[in-house]
């Protein structure tokens, strides 16, 4: 009798020490898939400069752009995380600066401050006060 209470109150406490050690299937995270898009803005600057952005969004933020610059084309400009005074988007040779506060959801409202190209002993605006051009930022995202 006594060895089937022992054998009893050993198979227990094996069993809880089993459970206590074991471990458990981790839980799956369920992470939604970054949602992409792009969006379109021209741009009417100072001197008659036209330009138009093509921004790619992850999400709600910016992460990327091309640029055409009267009809000269500008690639792999990436978002400068480090820039405190504007959302900055970068490339090994130029510079585009907008209004703080730039995302998805007020792409057509904040302004371009300037757009330069890195030189050796100077840098050279290229375009700076842009005022978005509604009516044909509108049309180039009538899809969105």
């Amino acid at each position: 009798m006594k060895l089937v209470k022992f054998v009893s109150v050993f198979t227990v406490a094996s069993a809880l020490a089993a459970c206590a050690t074991s471990e458990q299937p981790a839980e799956k995270a369920v992470k939604a898939e970054p949602v992409k898009s792009e969006r379109v803005v021209v741009y009417n600057c100072q001197n008659k400069t036209k330009v138009v952005a093509a921004y790619d969004f992850t999400d709600n933020q910016a992460t990327g752009l091309t640029l055409t610059v009267n009809n000269k084309v500008i690639k792999d400009l990436e978002r400068d995380a480090e820039a405190k005074d504007f959302v900055t988007f970068k490339s090994q040779t130029h510079v585009w600066n907008l209004d703080e506060g730039f995302d998805l959801a007020n792409y057509d409202k904040k302004t371009a401050v300037t757009l330069y190209k890195k030189g050796k002993k100077a840098d050279k605006i290229l375009a700076k006060n842009c005022e978005i051009n509604q009516k044909e930022t509108a049309k180039l995202n009538v899809n969105n």
